[in-house]
Parts: structure tokens; C-alpha cells; sequence
């Protein structure tokens, strides 16, 4: 068997991808699961597929050949098939932008469009030791953006009393910087018009959890974390704009050819 085919697809081509199906005269089969269903449910139940016990359902009818990328997608899955004689057969699943709520209904391929072509304003930080981009993105174009920075000097290799201090000096710095960064995002987010929904982060990941966990910028701004992972480089200086259009893409997963 192939492996699977993961797209991650802009909002612009996911658009004209769900035009394109509202075109063709098939029987579509639509299901959906938030991020917490997909956590507590086996991907075929997430997906509406009842299997009985011991029941035989050919591999090519189930979606058991998603990935475990799909399986944890922090914004839950749109299940897409097409009513056959022998069943339902996988098409494609969709991990949307923005979290599908407990309430969405998919009645047929247009209500897609509800949780793909979404108005929202995002704050988007791309986070890096000592630097980071900040701005505000609305409908996947950059409206607003600005730089922290703050000295956090590398890691010091000696060893003795000298690394110790030089040590309790990094994580000082790291926390100045911490609160400097939370303090322009709270500045940012409360001048914003309208104020952002979601905040998404990229860059280093293991700053990122650190800026979270040691500041109360969530509680402060009032702001929900967007339960996705983006990449950046810190020498990108349009990391800012390509993540704004990366806000919005969809991640889509087609099952093998064969």
C-alpha cells in the first residue's frame, strides 16, 4: 500500500477544492470530530463508521490509514466520503484552520466553507531566544506587525561556580524578555480593532512553552491559543506574512491509491 498523501493547502485552493466538489454529481458522505472526539474515540467511531465486533470492513473503506498527525489535529477533522454500493469510500479528511465546535453540521460540501473561509483576527508571534516578530493577521493578510527583542546571551559551556552564575544571569534574561514580549502582545491585542480571537505561535517551541507557562499572557488578553504547531526560521524577516497565510490553510490527507 502507498502512503498517504498530506497537503497542507491554502484557504484560497481549499475554496476552489470545495467548489469543485459541489460540481460533481456524487453522493457525498460528510462527517466530523473535534479535537477532544479524536483524543477519546477510535478514528473510524470519530468518523462516523460503526463497526460491530468481529465485523469485516475491507482497509480501503475504513480510515484507519490516516496518520497519527490527523489522529491528534488540535482543530479536529472534517471526514469527506463518497456513498458507494459496498460502503462509504474514503476520500479525504480536512483538519480546518480553526477549531470545529461541538455544534458544526455538515449537511453537504458548502457547509465546509464555514470553518475554512473564517473572519477572524489572529496574533501572531514568531518566537525566538531574545526576538520576536509580533502582528496581527486578518482573513491571511498581515495588517500589523512589530519586533521584541532583549539580550539572552547563548549557552555558557564552562563549568565551576562561573557556569552557575552565568546560568541564574540566561534565566534572568530570559525572563525580562518573557515579560517584555507578554507586555507588547497585551499592548498589541488591546489596541487591535477587532481584537484577535487566537493566538498563533511559531519558532522555537521549547521557548514557546516557556513564555506560556511563565507568564499570564492568555489570561491577560483574554486570547485562546490556537492548538496548532508552525515553523520559522529566526533569520525569516517574512516569516510574519507567511505564517498570516499559514493561519488559514487547511492540512489535507488523501489515503493511499492503492
Amino acid at each position: 500500500m502507498q502512503s498517504v498523501t498530506v497537503r497542507n493547502v491554502s484557504r484560497r485552493r481549499i475554496l476552489a477544492l470545495i467548489a469543485e466538489l459541489e460540481s460533481e454529481c456524487a453522493d457525498f458522505s460528510l462527517a466530523a470530530a473535534t479535537s477532544a472526539e479524536l483524543a477519546s474515540n477510535n478514528i473510524n467511531h470519530a468518523a462516523g463508521l460503526q463497526l460491530r465486533p468481529g465485523e469485516f470492513v475491507p482497509e480501503h473503506l475504513t480510515w484507519d490509514w490516516l496518520p497519527n498527525s490527523a489522529k491528534s489535529s488540535g482543530t479536529g477533522l472534517v471526514f469527506i466520503g463518497e456513498n458507494t454500493g459496498q460502503g462509504v469510500l474514503p476520500l479525504m479528511a480536512i483538519a480546518p484552520p480553526f477549531p470545529i465546535s461541538d455544534n458544526s453540521e455538515f449537511k453537504d460540501i458548502k457547509s465546509i466553507r464555514g470553518i475554512v473561509d473564517v473572519p477572524a483576527s489572529v496574533l501572531v508571534v514568531d518566537l525566538h531566544i531574545g526576538k520576536a516578530r509580533i502582528g496581527i493577521a486578518q482573513d491571511a493578510e498581515l495588517v500589523l506587525s512589530r519586533t521584541v527583542s532583549r539580550y539572552v546571551r547563548g549557552q555558557h559551556r564552562a563549568g565551576g561556580q562561573s557556569a552557575n552564575r552565568f546560568r541564574r544571569n540566561r534565566q534572568e534574561w530570559q525572563r525580562k524578555f518573557d515579560r517584555k514580549l507578554a507586555d507588547a502582545v497585551e499592548k498589541i491585542a488591546s489596541e487591535s480593532e477587532p481584537a484577535p480571537v487566537w493566538l498563533a505561535i511559531a519558532g522555537d517551541r521549547t521557548a514557546a512553552r516557556r513564555w506560556l507557562d511563565e507568564t499570564d499572557v492568555l489570561t491577560r488578553t483574554g486570547i485562546e491559543l490556537l492548538a496548532r504547531s508552525f515553523d520559522s526560521r529566526a533569520d525569516d524577516r517574512s516569516s510574519l506574512s507567511k505564517l498570516a497565510r499559514e493561519v488559514w490553510a487547511c492540512r489535507v490527507f488523501d489515503p493511499p491509491a492503492s
